[in-house]
Formats: structure tokens, C-alpha cells, sequence
């Protein structure tokens, strides 16, 4: 192949991969050349730069031939077109070299983490409500209880706007990283931390669709069955019963409609994102290309099903042993399993919009890969806590937790004293430390590393994210201790607490800083998001040693030296 070829080729490539991002790809490429020739470069150098910038100088280790990673430009009758789950095993080969594509999980979670603490808020005043009447007042008030709700059945309404208006935002943000990663993955491309953050600026765009889209599958079927509700409540208060069964069918009625808009709906980000439709012709082409590749779809979402069965049946026979592995499973299936999911999924809308993928063949040992990850996660903790730039983001941290904790405190002691004295019971172990010490430290570790690694990320966006998470858990540490004695409390949190609660401070400090670096110093976001990625990771020690502490040693010393049992 002569010099002008392989030039020639390598443009082509460079705008196929701008397609990707662009309407106008060969105005931005020549505008990128323009500039590498205005320093002195020649045409070719410029696109010998460019073309290594995108795609790496040694091709990723690997060539791009028939041998080695296959290309798929797929015509709609195209009889070599791969199955979903071919595709599949080679998302997960992209995942084991690209483990970057996990973090628009840890995005949404993190942004997730807003409705679950509102959830949780709520149901904490409703137990504390029921917790005050008594148990001997709560039979004798429902009829008072069911009046009130009917009367107060608007704000159900407002509750259920206000859940799709949340999770249509989480989705944003997640498929506007997710599919941001996936196209620079598909087109044969090391994915970088500017990689996923490129799409953040297409979130009113998915946002806007998906409130509609959102609105229809959830919002319409939970209305309906909202409205029911209230109707069967209204018979009961007149003494009837009949309506039971018309909500019975109403629910299932309402169930099916909503797995066949999820469906049909699968593909609504993707046609925003990639293609620039608004909301009405992102929802038509979502059903016509589910329709199109209606068997992968299908499989994609029978593969969930297989997954999430396997799961929980696995963590069910293991909990009748008294064996607890429901956080490990979930972790897993979270920061793993989900992204070479939706990364296939978007690799089949790709390849049914005519697209071209690039299959990764080559693969890393996965533990191997954690492994390497820890250890540069553990140095650029060090570098994170002797760097002085970053101690007032941990003070921030410290502060804001003292603050929460403090709150939380007399909250304990007033108002929420119903709720605190029925999950705080001195003199009793909680019942799950008897479960196996090695499940529990797992369990207690997954659970708190998450934590750790969702606050790490929740700057993405807002800081109001991270200042949230601070205040959750310092307002329960603070509720908490409202029930203890100082000697008790140094007894059952101290001995892990020591090490749990300073890498939780360290962790919001690393999402109050990537907070600040979003709003103010946006050039350097991309890399300060992978430097606190990585001490979330690099926390994952000192995470297992507290949930060890934990499992083990602060059980032991409540029974020996407070004598709870």
C-alpha cells in the first residue's frame, strides 16, 4: 500500500469516528489539521498525529485484521450481522481493556442516591408517625388513617411526578456517559475519562425525551393504578369490597403495559444521542428499530432476567446457610455486569443504524486488572492526602459530616425519638453480626466501598450531591448516638469507626472537589475525575480492614465489655 493510501485510509477513519460525535465530522477533522499546519506540520504529519491521538500509536497491541478484531458494517439484510450475545463476549473483552466504561454506572448511582435519600426520609417520618400513635392506636385509627390519605391524594400524584422527573434525569446523565463511552469503544478507540464525560453535554437533550418516554411506561400505568387505589380506599370507607378485585386486574393490566413500553422504548437515549432527534421522533424510531432488531432486544432483556434469577437464587441458598453475599452479587452485577449490557446494546443499535463496531478480541485477566487498579488507586491516595490543595475540600468534608452528625443528634432526642428507639436498641446485638464472620465483612465491605466510590464520583454534575451523602450518614451516626452512652457508642462503632469514618471523609472530599472542578475549572475536570475514581478504588483497604474490625472484633468486645447479647 503506497504512502498516499495509507494517508487516505487513515482520514477516512478519522471522520468515521468523529461521525460519531458530529454533524459536520469532515469540517471538524480538516479544522484539526488546519491547526497542526499552521504550527509547521505537513498535511500528513497532522493526520499521522491526529489518527495516533484517537486510535494510539501500536493500534492498541493489536492489528486490525481478519486475525485479530473483525468489523461489522452491517446492511439490513446483512447475513453476517453477530447475535446479541456474540456481541457480548466481545463487550466484555472491551470492558477487561476499557474499565473506564464502569464509571457511567458509578454516575448514576450516585445521582440515584438523591431519590433513595428521599425515599428514605420519607419513610422514616411515616414510621415515626406509626411509631408514636402506638401499636394499640393504629387499629382502632384506620378508618382515620384511610380518610387521610384520600384527602391528601393529590400529593400521591405530585410524589409520582416528582419520582419520573428524578429518574429521568439519573438516566440522562447515564446514558448520555454510557453511550459517549460506547461509541468510542465501538470504533476501536482507547476509552479515556474525556471519553465518558463528552456526552454530559447532551443531558437536557436525553432528559427532555425521557421525562416523555418516562411519563408513558411509569407515569400513566402508576396513575391508573394510583387512581384505583384511592377508589378501592373510597369502597372501603363505604363498607365494600368489591372494587379489591377491579384493582387486582387493573395492576396486572397496568404491569403489562408497562414491560411493553419499557421495550419498545429501549432504544429512546440512543436515538437522541446518536442521531439528534427530539422527544415525538425519538420515541417513533425507538419502536421502529426495536422492531427491527426485535430478537437481540429480546434476548438482551431475557439475558437480565437469567442474571438477576441466578442472583438472587444463589444469595437466597447461601442466606439459609447463614451466609450472606447480597452486596458482593450486586456489586458485581452493578459495576460489571451492567455496563457490558448496555454497551452490547448499544453496539445493536449501531449496528442496526448500517454502523460499523469494532470487535476487541484481546482480553485482560480480570482480577489481575483490580488488582492493578488497586495499586494505583493506593498511590494516588497517598498523593491526594500530602497534597495541600486538597485539605480544605477535607475539612469541607469533616465539617459538613460534624454538622449532619450533630443534627442528627438532637433530631434523636426530639422529634424522631419514636423512630430511633425502635432501630436502636441497647443491650441487644443486631441479629445479622451472628451470620458468618468472613460473609459479613464482605457483605459490610461491598456495601460501604460502594458508598466510598459513589462519593467519590457525585461531583459529576453538582456538589450538592456529595454535601447530601455527608449529611445521610452523619445525620444517622448522629441518630444513633442520641441512644448511647459515650462509653457504649466508643464501643460499637470505635473499633472500625476509626478507619470507616476517615475514609468516608476522604472520599466526599474527593467528590467536593470534583464538585468544584466542574463548576469552575471545567478544562481540568476529565483528568481530576480520574484521579478521585482512583482513590476511590485506592480506599478499598482500608474499606476491607474496617468491615474485618467490624465483622469480628467490635462484636466480640459489645458482648465482653457492654454484655448485650
Amino acid at each position: 500500500m503506497s504512502n498516499a493510501q495509507s494517508y487516505a485510509d487513515k482520514y477516512e477513519k478519522i471522520v468515521e469516528y468523529y461521525q460519531r460525535y458530529y454533524v459536520n465530522a469532515v469540517g471538524i477533522v480538516e479544522r484539526k489539521i488546519r491547526s497542526y499546519v499552521e504550527r509547521g506540520y505537513t498535511r500528513e504529519e497532522a493526520i499521522e498525529m491526529l489518527y495516533t491521538s484517537i486510535f494510539g500509536k501500536f493500534e492498541y497491541g493489536y492489528s486490525r485484521g481478519a486475525s485479530s478484531m473483525y468489523n461489522y458494517s452491517v446492511a439490513p439484510n446483512y447475513a453476517g450481522k453477530p447475535s446479541f450475545l456474540t456481541i457480548l463476549s466481545y463487550s466484555y473483552n472491551a470492558f477487561t481493556l476499557n474499565p473506564l466504561l464502569a464509571v457511567p454506572v458509578l454516575i448514576r448511582d450516585s445521582i440515584s442516591y438523591f431519590q433513595s435519600a428521599y425515599i428514605f426520609f420519607v419513610l422514616v417520618l411515616l414510621i415515626n408517625s406509626l411509631a408514636s400513635l402506638g401499636s394499640s392506636n393504629i387499629s382502632d385509627n384506620l378508618s382515620l388513617l384511610l380518610s387521610l390519605i384520600e384527602h391528601l391524594s393529590y400529593m400521591f400524584y405530585v410524589v409520582l411526578a416528582l419520582v419520573v422527573v428524578i429518574m429521568s434525569a439519573v438516566e440522562a446523565f447515564y446514558w448520555s456517559s454510557m453511550i459517549s463511552a460506547t461509541l468510542r469503544v465501538s470504533g476501536g478507540a482507547w476509552l479515556t475519562s474525556k471519553g465518558v464525560i463528552h456526552g454530559l453535554g447532551r443531558v437536557m437533550d436525553l432528559f427532555k425525551a425521557l421525562v416523555i418516554a418516562n411519563s408513558v411506561k411509569i407515569g400513566v400505568p402508576a396513575a391508573i393504578i394510583l387512581t384505583s387505589v384511592l377508589g378501592a380506599i373510597r369502597s372501603m370507607l363505604g363498607g365494600s369490597i368489591a372494587t379489591i378485585f377491579i384493582l387486582i386486574a387493573v395492576i396486572g393490566l397496568m404491569g403489562i403495559a408497562y414491560i411493553a413500553s419499557s421495550f419498545f422504548l429501549t432504544f429512546v437515549p440512543h436515538t437522541v444521542y446518536v442521531e439528534g432527534y427530539g422527544p415525538t421522533k425519538a420515541i417513533r424510531e425507538s419502536i421502529r428499530m426495536v422492531v427491527r432488531s426485535f430478537s437481540d432486544v429480546l434476548v438482551y432483556y431475557l439475558f437480565w432476567i437469567v442474571v438477576q434469577s441466578i442472583a438472587a437464587t444463589t444469595a437466597y441458598m447461601l442466606g439459609l446457610l447463614n451466609v450472606s453475599i447480597s452486596n458482593l452479587i450486586a456489586f458485581i452485577i452493578s459495576v460489571i455486569v451492567t455496563p457490558i449490557m448496555d454497551l452490547s446494546l448499544t453496539e445493536v443499535y449501531l449496528l442496526n443504524t448500517n454502523r460499523s463496531i469494532s470487535m476487541w478480541v484481546k482480553r485482560r485477566n480480570l482480577l489481575g486488572l483490580i488488582s492493578k487498579y488497586i495499586g494505583a488507586g493506593i498511590i494516588e491516595l497517598k498523593s491526594f492526602l500530602f497534597r495541600l490543595e486538597n485539605y480544605p475540600f477535607i475539612l469541607l468534608s469533616l465539617f459538613a459530616f460534624i454538622l449532619s452528625s450533630i443534627h442528627g443528634y438532637f433530631l434523636g432526642i426530639d422529634y424522631l425519638r419514636p423512630f430511633r428507639d425502635l432501630i436502636v436498641r441497647p443491650g441487644r446485638i443486631n441479629p445479622i453480626m451472628y451470620q458468618s464472620p468472613f460473609s459479613l465483612a464482605l457483605e459490610i465491605f461491598f456495601n460501604n466501598w460502594k458508598i466510598g466510590l459513589i462519593s467519590t464520583v457525585s461531583g459529576v454534575g453538582t456538589p450538592i450531591l456529595p454535601a447530601l451523602i455527608t449529611y445521610v450518614n452523619g445525620w444517622l451516626l448522629g441518630l444513633v448516638s442520641s441512644k448511647l452512652t459515650l462509653y457504649e457508642l466508643l464501643v460499637v462503632i470505635g473499633p472500625h469507626g476509626v478507619i470507616e469514618l476517615p475514609s468516608l471523609i476522604i472520599a466526599l472530599a474527593a467528590g467536593f472537589k470534583l464538585g468544584f472542578y466542574y463548576l469552575f475549572r471545567r478544562k481540568l475536570f476529565p483528568e481530576e475525575l480520574k484521579r478521585c475514581i482512583k482513590v476511590g478504588i485506592g480506599l478499598a483497604p482500608l474499606f476491607l480492614l474496617a468491615a474485618v474490625i467490624e465483622a469480628t472484633v467490635t462484636p466480640a468486645l459489645i458482648k465482653y465489655l457492654l454484655g448485650w447479647s
